[in-house]
């Protein structure tokens, strides 16, 4: 098993969705590690979605919390 396996199983077993370094960056599980970083500054968090009709050039947002909207900041 190696880094990327196990940060996977961790979020996975925890209900997490990816990571995310403060809103500035994220990544769903699918997607960990794809822009070539370690990950050592990220945190665990959700994916959340911008509701139809806003585009704030993103499809989706990984969080701390489910309910953050940064679409709104």
């Amino acid at each position: 098993m190696n880094v990327e396996e196990i940060v996977k199983y961790y979020l996975k077993s925890r209900g997490f969705d990816g990571l995310h370094n403060d809103q500035e960056c994220g990544c769903d599980i699918s997607e960990l590690f794809c822009c070539g970083d370690s990950g050592l500054g990220c945190n665990p968090g959700y994916k959340v979605t911008p509701p139809a009709g806003i585009d704030c050039g993103a499809d989706y947002f990984i969080c701390s919390d489910r309910n953050c909207k940064p679409w709104e900041e």
